[in-house]
């Protein structure tokens, strides 16, 4: 490599890097106190008399709560600083932890300034809390309050023994990644203290309860705990007291704080619609609400149902609700369910069956949770799980356990060793520099993509310059300490011809197989070929991916034949087949961040709504699919004759095919894939040329699930080619599309000519969006920017046109226009809203659409441009003055483009609705159920939403009315699309 040349060399180091200690070898001179630093309160003990001590604190309590407030004359810390948080809240810290070691555009500090009273702001790159002290605004660090804590609880524990205390041992969370241990190292250097351990929150707990178990045999035990504020999951092998950690997860946002904020948000909604008052902005009433809300939710530990009563909580109106275990438990219940997602990470990582684990310990105050009880018992069995008296001090109890260990206190000789692992993956990056130096970057996180991780540091390492064709070879050593803190350091080596490495420019994504896929096997085009695929946001070339033709779809064809005839597919239990399909849900959700960032990649949606919703949901969909393959079951017939038994059997249609879109490439994908191989069928897929990439993947990830060969194939290529040749294809039984209206068209035609294959359409729409005079305005504002911008207006049931009844059109107005204004358009990899145009061809036809509604007369109120010089993005559009007849108001644009429509009456609005070619969708917003219904049952639409839109679930069947397309996707609708019905009579008696 030439030393001018600039390059980027990204190293994907995957590195459990453990770290161990023995007793033997750490003991230290003087006594050793444990802190269990929490979120929300703070213990300390000692280990003596072969047991754990707390000290009280100076106000005689055993627990501190982590609270400062700064006074106008003088600060307070613990007790008194959460009671004066009461009167003052915008100057009392509390819950500081959860957010030391981060950075102020970190999602999860943006999220938690919405409910915090206190401010949290940037400067210097640096996060810190402004408060007024002393009638002066002061800004401090959050290691700064969090010393403040430990310092009350150092001079509280030297108060009480009458001498200086210096060694201790603190408590973290298991998913906090480098830089949060060490902010909580300085932490605790400004406290005073010399902390000789810092101890997962998890493996102390197993400390505690296991430290005396004299069983002589290896357990693997996991250990689950939920915190008031977060959730930690390690699974440990615990033998002869050796306790090895072999894999821990984490996740800071469904621990018990998370449960609060949804049950404030449902109380406050609550709230707003009996008084009108809406008290979010009123940081009191946000205090008092939480603090009922806490002791609700621990009152249903024990009880089915819970009263919040607040006297006068905001402008004279109190606040009285009853809260139900079971409205609680339907509120959080997908947070419940994500803490069983890590449960099963930590499975995967510690290449452990549920079977293989002995026991589950349950620890942590929200582990008392009746639902989460359930949820484990029924992952691992009853007899696995293992509860404690006071789980919520079990962490506390397992820290002064590990101090005790370290000062050598009797009692602790039992335990010989404890092994930990990191929960992180280092990244580092390596740029060779003009000058002779090599640039090194170091990351934690295990996202393909070097953006997407968290940036460590950096550091310059000078370098010998190769000669030319050289490379600079440079060694880069890891270390972790005992307390999990990263250290990394380099060295320049001789230069030689090459390395083995990987080399993966900034912002690019792991590539998949771009061959065909057909028989199990990556195989090159009949006719060699290559079409081009382009990212939208830089258009710059992604790749070049082999295209297809009508002989590699008969191949295709051919195979999946095969498969569904004489394979092993055709042998399979159903049982089996939905092993399989659970296999690949599992597949997808652990590839889920590469998966994402191809999509964005290659597509241009935001990378958060890739992960979080398309991935999210696909990996669900195969799931619920997977559990309908043994229950697709025919009926038994009464019979008029006594001698006759009919009955009906469902069977697959055969081979189906699916040519699917570019908006959800792989959300549809599995849309179609789920109920097609839980009814038994085979398939030969066409993903669209535009996206292409996530689809190849797919077919990795289906092939490691251990599907026979020919259940899935893929021919890449063009709709006029692959597609067509898919259509007309004679042996194929079903065909499954989802496009234009023009493309379904054609693909009827093609199906009707040839063998009357069985089709279902999902085509294009011109949903309307119906806001009535009575509709809650700020929801129904939120609701038509949801219902138009989701996927930059990409979206065939789009509410893009919006009609809003002539009492509140301007005040509606007044609110929406904003609204769309504040939506962030650029890089889809950043944290905006909006991304590209998927392609170029696509992107001129919505700037021509937009041309031509201005030359019609429509008046544009917010955007109608392209947003930037570089990229196919389109500035989120408003426009009005739209007569129902013009080109924009009747023909799908699908981009970010709205119609406004005003109208008068109920009759109307319906006529108008219903007057277009199309009918997907449609929504409907009113206070009146009355109107809700009679409006709904006169709008020809295949989804009615009612005060909501978009929302798209696989229990719920989607398909439209009209030149939308017909059949089902999703739900138990979308079997029936790939099975025949055959009915067997049976005559058991004489002739008839």
């Amino acid at each position: 490599m030439n030393f001018n040349s600039y390059y980027l060399y990204l190293f994907l180091l995957l590195c459990t890097i453990n770290y161990s200690y023995t007793k033997e070898k750490e003991l230290v001179d003087g006594e050793v106190i444990g802190i269990e630093l929490g979120t929300t309160h703070t213990r300390v003990g000692i280990y003596k008399n072969g047991g754990v001590f707390f000290f009280p604190n100076i106000e005689g309590y055993s627990v501190t709560p982590s609270f400062v407030y700064f006074g106008i004359k003088q600060n307070f810390i613990g007790p008194i600083a959460k009671e004066l948080a009461k009167y003052n809240p915008t100057n009392t810290i509390f819950n500081i932890k959860s957010i030391i070691g981060r950075n102020f555009n970190d999602p999860f500090i943006q999220n938690e300034i919405k409910w915090l009273p206190y401010k949290i702001s940037s400067k210097d790159d640096k996060l810190y809390v402004s408060v007024m002290e002393k009638k002066i605004q002061k800004l401090y660090t959050p290691e700064e309050i969090l010393a403040m804590i430990l310092s009350k609880i150092k001079n509280d524990v030297e108060s009480y023994l009458g001498k200086p205390i210096k060694n201790a041992v603190i408590t973290c969370p298991s998913y906090f990644n480098d830089a949060q241990r060490q902010a909580m190292k300085d932490t605790t250097v400004l406290a005073g203290l010399n902390v000789l351990r810092i101890i997962n929150e998890p493996t102390a707990a197993a400390l505690s309860y296991y430290y005396k178990d004299t069983t002589s045999h290896k357990k693997n035990v996991l250990v689950y705990h939920l915190g008031v504020s977060t959730l930690g999951v390690s699974m440990m092998s615990i033998e002869k007291g050796i306790f090895q950690v072999l894999a821990t997860n984490g996740d800071d946002s469904t621990g018990g704080e998370d449960y609060v904020k949804r049950i404030m948000k449902y109380m406050l909604d609550v709230f707003k619609s009996k008084t009108g008052t809406d008290p979010i902005l009123d940081q009191l009433a946000l205090l008092r609400l939480r603090n009922a809300t806490e002791n609700a939710i621990r009152e249903l530990y024990t009880s089915t149902k819970s009263t919040l009563e607040i006297k006068y909580l905001v402008d004279g109106e109190s606040l009285e609700e009853i809260l139900t275990r079971t409205e609680f438990e339907n509120l959080n219940s997908f947070l419940f369910d994500l803490t069983i997602d890590s449960v099963k990470k930590v499975l995967e990582d510690s290449n452990l069956t549920k079977y293989q684990v002995d026991e589950v310990l349950l620890v942590g105050e929200s582990s008392r949770i009746q639902y989460i009880k359930y949820l484990l018992k029924k992952f691992f069995g009853y007899k696995k799980i293992r509860e404690v008296e006071n789980p919520e001090k079990e962490v506390a109890k397992g820290v002064v356990i590990q101090a005790g260990i370290l000062s050598n206190s009797k009692g602790t000789e039992v335990i010989k060793s404890v092994l930990e692992v990191t929960p992180w993956t280092v990244i580092f990056t390596i740029k060779q520099l003009k000058s002779k130096k090599v640039l090194i970057k170091v990351y934690e996180g295990e996202s393909s993509m070097t953006s997407l991780n968290t940036f460590l540091g950096q550091f310059d390492l000078p370098v010998i310059p190769p000669e030319s064709g050289g490379v600079a070879k440079v060694k880069v050593n890891l270390a972790v300490d005992i307390n999990g803190i990263l250290q990394v350091s380099a060295e320049d080596m001789e230069c030689v011809s090459s390395v083995n490495y990987i080399m993966i420019e900034a912002n690019k994504v792991k590539l998949p197989n771009t061959k065909l896929f057909i028989n199990n096997q990556w195989v090159d085009p009949v006719e060699p070929k290559q079409f081009k695929t382009f990212n939208p946001t830089t258009e710059e070339l992604i790749c070049e991916i082999s295209e297809g033709s009508s002989k590699d779809v008969d191949l295709a064809v051919a195979a999946a034949r095969d498969a569904f005839e004489n394979g092993a597919w055709s042998k399979m239990s159903a049982t089996d087949r939905g092993t399989l399909l659970y296999k690949l849900a599992d597949l997808i959700e652990k590839n889920k961040e590469w998966l994402a960032a191809l999509e964005t990649t290659e597509m241009g949606k935001p990378y958060a709504a890739s992960l979080h919703f398309d991935l999210a949901q696909a990996a669900g969909c195969i799931r619920y699919f997977a559990g309908w393959t043994d229950k697709i079951q025919g009926k038994l017939i009464q019979s008029a004759a006594n001698n006759l038994t009919a009955y009906t059997r469902h069977e697959p249609v055969g081979v189906a095919a699916f040519i699917t879109p570019w908006n959800f490439p792989f959300l549809i994908m599995c849309w179609k894939l789920g109920p097609a191989l839980a009814s038994g069928c085979t398939v030969v897929a066409k993903p669209s040329e535009h996206t292409s990439l996530t689809a190849l993947a797919l077919c990795q990830l289906i092939a490691d699930a251990g599907f026979p060969p020919g259940v899935f194939n893929m021919v890449n290529g063009y709709g006029h080619t692959v597609g067509d040749a898919i259509s007309r294809h004679p042996d194929i039984d079903k065909i499954s599309f989802t496009g234009s209206t023009r493309v379904g068209r054609l693909v009827m035609e093609a199906s009707g000519k040839s063998n009357l294959k069985k089709v279902t359409l999902e085509l294009g729409g011109k949903s309307p969006n119906i806001v009535f005079d009575d509709a809650d305005l700020e929801r129904s504002v939120k609701g038509a920017v949801n219902a138009m911008y989701i996927n930059m207006g990409q979206c065939c049931c789009a509410g893009s046109r919006l009609f809003v009844q002539e009492g509140i059109y301007d005040k509606f107005l007044e609110k929406f226009i904003p609204a769309v204004q504040a939506l962030k358009v650029g890089n889809p990899f950043e944290s905006n809203d909006q991304g590209p145009m998927a392609s170029k061809e696509h992107f001129d036809r919505v700037l021509n659409y937009l041309a031509i509604g201005k030359k019609e007369g429509a008046k544009v109120l917010v955007g109608g441009e392209k947003h930037t010089d570089r990229g196919y993005f389109i500035q989120p559009t408003v426009l009005v003055d739209v007569k129902d007849d013009m080109c924009v108001g009747t023909e799908e644009i699908f981009g970010p483009v709205v119609c406004v429509f005003k109208f008068k009456t109920v009759d109307e609005v319906i006529t108008r609705a219903n007057n277009s070619a199309y009918g997907l969708a449609a929504g409907v917003w009113t206070e009146n159920i009355s109107t809700a219904h009679r409006v709904e049952k006169k709008l020809k639409a295949g989804t009615i939403w009612i005060n909501e839109y978009n929302y798209i679930h696989y229990l719920v069947p989607f398909g439209g009315y009209k030149q939308s397309g017909f059949g089902k996707d999703l739900s138990e609708y979308a079997i029936q699309e790939y099975c025949n019905v055959k009915a067997v009579i049976l005559n058991h008696g004489p002739a008839l």
